[in-house]
This record gives structure tokens, C-alpha cells and sequence, in this order.
């Protein structure tokens, strides 16, 4: 008997921990909230809270987006990222900028930000994109400064800030 009222008793405990975890969660979601991990070196690999109400693109703030189509192609099909993931990329670029595309590196206002790789970490070809371009109204300049040939704006362009998922701000690195 006294086992009986051991194994309800930690059965309870359980239930009340478990539904507490659904109950956050739940209020996160409503809340526009929620949790995404990367591991990818692009940006920190660590766990980042999103919000999802936050979708203007703001200057030097990470946000988690869902690729443009044409890039989601390569992005997915060499395996950069499972199908369907999103990336998390750090705002360089805003409308109005003029950022350029050469083979020493990428420049913003001529500021260089880093460097444009003309093959990914396994030797294939990246997408060369090269000349300078105005970002238009309704869009941004992605770029994963923490790795030489993160798949970003360097060889996809501006992306359209109606593809942000919402802010993200790393709480925990990995």
C-alpha cells in the first residue's frame, strides 16, 4: 500500500511538472514567443529566444527568417540545413544601403564586413553574385558574419522582410 501511494504520489508530481511545462509553453506561443536552437556557426550556435511580434528588420538584430525560395533550393539540397528550417542571420543591411559584392569581400557604405568565398566548406561552387546594389523598400541585407562562407546575403542578395519569422535574441550559447 505504502508503495502504491509512492508511485501516485511521484505520478502526480509528474502530471503537475509536465502540465506546467504545456501551460508555458502554451502562454509563450500566445504571447509570440518561442525557443530555436542553432547550431549552425554562421551566427552563436546556442538556444535563442524569438519573438514573433518583432518582424521590421532592425539594424545589427538577429532575426529568424524563412529563405528565399531560389536559396532554399541550395540551402536545403546540399544539406546546409534540414528541409524546412529557417535561418538565423544578424540585420546588416536596411533600405537605402548600398552594399557591394567582389571577390576580396562584401562592403556596405564601403566598409568591408567580410570576405565572399567562391566555394562552400565541402569545395562546391557558392553562387557568385557580384556588382553593387540599393536595398529597395521591404527588404534587408542577411549576413552571418561568424564564418567566411555562411550562405547569406553574400550569395543570395536582400530578402524581403516579409519572410522574418521574428527577433532573435540568444539566451543560452552552446
Amino acid at each position: 500500500m505504502i508503495r502504491l501511494r509512492r508511485l501516485f504520489h511521484a505520478l502526480a508530481i509528474a502530471a503537475i511538472i509536465v502540465g506546467g511545462v504545456i501551460l508555458a509553453a502554451y502562454g509563450m506561443e500566445l504571447a509570440g514567443l518561442r525557443f530555436y536552437v542553432n547550431l549552425t556557426p554562421s551566427v552563436p550556435r546556442g538556444i535563442y529566444l524569438v519573438d514573433t511580434t518583432q518582424r521590421a528588420p532592425v539594424a545589427g538584430q538577429y532575426v529568424l527568417f524563412v529563405p528565399p525560395a531560389d536559396a532554399a533550393k541550395l540551402l536545403y539540397g546540399r544539406d546546409y540545413l534540414r528541409p524546412g528550417a529557417p535561418l538565423v542571420k544578424t540585420v546588416q543591411g536596411m533600405p537605402g544601403d548600398t552594399y557591394c559584392i567582389a571577390d576580396d569581400g562584401i562592403r556596405i557604405g564601403g566598409k568591408v564586413l567580410g570576405p565572399v568565398s567562391s566555394i562552400d566548406s565541402k569545395g562546391r561552387d557558392l553562387p557568385r553574385i557580384r556588382g553593387c546594389y540599393t536595398i529597395q523598400d521591404g527588404a534587408f541585407l542577411p549576413l552571418g558574419l561568424g564564418l567566411p562562407n555562411s550562405f547569406d546575403g553574400r550569395y543570395f542578395g536582400a530578402v524581403s522582410d516579409h519572410l522574418i519569422i521574428g527577433h532573435a535574441r540568444l539566451l543560452i550559447g552552446l
